[in-house]
């Protein structure tokens, strides 16, 4: 991790070597569409010469730099832009593609492989992709994941993506959990501070079983380089993916019902609603669109009739030796949804 003078000193440096073209080129890399790119680097002078702005983008590089590979630092969760905020929107993009050479020669100095790292990074064409579709314009949806991204401490694996977490700890910790009789009893893999892996669901990622066991296979192996652990750890999930009544709006045999499955669930929930509209009804910014899928008619009928959603949390062993129970990955391949 850089010290507070370095990593604001390295940060005005990026800022102000910084041209369109320079800027063109790194988010042409990431896999921004031409017209997106267009957009973005032709604010870049203007932007800059926002003394407000550039400040807030200088600090924003030095934090990721800051913080690169800590585990226990948090991080705030901001909305994002609003529609008419066309300077807010494209930040995110300067945030990233200043920071991803940094971001890239971290992960391959620690080990990662190049598909890892491509993978990783490819998170902001996703999320800005997600932003266009559901909003009409460019920006980059939730852009706040991308700061663990940016981090160091956030990673996609083939179809997931594993957050490296201390239980208990930082902002993305899950909740709810056991207390600390019930984890102490469970073992050392379920206390208070003891590394964790959490496991995220991207846009659109293919969940079928066979696409989970690679991912989970992979990061197993690789993983255990990037980020070694002493002691054996849990993966863990909290989503609306594991509301166990999930199962009554689709099919047995579906992919999504299989995911869940995996997990142990923990006692408890979080009101999952607001994560059923975003995630599912892709509501922002106060929208209703006509729900698409069947997934989505069943939820949003649901809605209407005043159930509520749970986001749960559960948990698998990711090591061998976290958990005193054997998790059993199937190898089936359900059909779609």
């Amino acid at each position: 991790m850089a010290g507070p003078d370095t990593a604001l000193a390295a940060a005005r440096d990026l800022v102000a070597a910084a041209t369109r073209s320079s800027l063109d080129d790194e988010l042409a890399a990431l896999g921004i569409p031409d017209a997106t790119r267009e957009e973005v680097t032709a604010s870049w002078d203007a932007w800059r010469a926002d003394a407000g702005r550039c400040a807030t983008l200088v600090a924003g590089l030095a934090d990721v730099a800051r913080h690169r590979g800590d585990p226990d630092a948090s991080f705030v969760i901001r909305p994002d832009a609003a529609r008419d905020d066309a300077p807010g929107r494209v930040a995110p993009f300067y945030l990233f593609a200043l920071d991803a050479p940094r971001l890239r020669a971290y992960l391959a100095g620690r080990g990662a492989p190049t598909f890892m790292v491509t993978t990783t990074l490819g998170a902001l064409a996703r999320h800005a992709a997600l932003h266009q579709r559901v909003r009409g314009v460019t920006g980059v949806d939730a852009a706040w994941w991308m700061v663990p991204i940016l981090r160091g401490v956030l990673v996609q694996i083939g179809s997931l993506q594993y957050h490296r977490v201390r239980l208990g700890r930082a902002t993305l910790s899950p909740r709810p959990w056991y207390d600390e009789g019930e984890a102490r009893r469970r073992g050392p893999a379920f206390e208070a501070g003891a590394e964790s892996l959490g496991l995220h669901v991207p846009d659109r990622t293919d969940l079928s079983p066979r696409a989970v066991d690679a991912s989970l296979a992979t990061a197993r192996r690789e993983l255990g380089r990037l980020w070694p652990s002493e002691r054996p750890r849990l993966a863990t999930c909290q989503s609306w993916l594991l509301d166990e009544r999930l199962g009554d709006l689709v099919a047995p045999t579906s992919r999504l019902v299989a995911f869940a499955r995996r997990f142990t669930l923990v006692p408890g929930w979080l009101d999952g609603d607001d994560d059923l509209a975003y995630f599912v009804l892709g509501r922002r910014d106060g929208g209703d669109p006509t729900p698409a899928t069947r997934l989505a008619r069943a939820v949003a009928q649901r809605g209407r009739d005043a159930d509520h959603w749970r986001v749960r949390t559960g948990w698998l062993a990711f090591d061998d030796g976290a958990s005193p129970q054997d998790v059993t990955l199937r190898d089936t391949r359900p059909p779609d949804l």
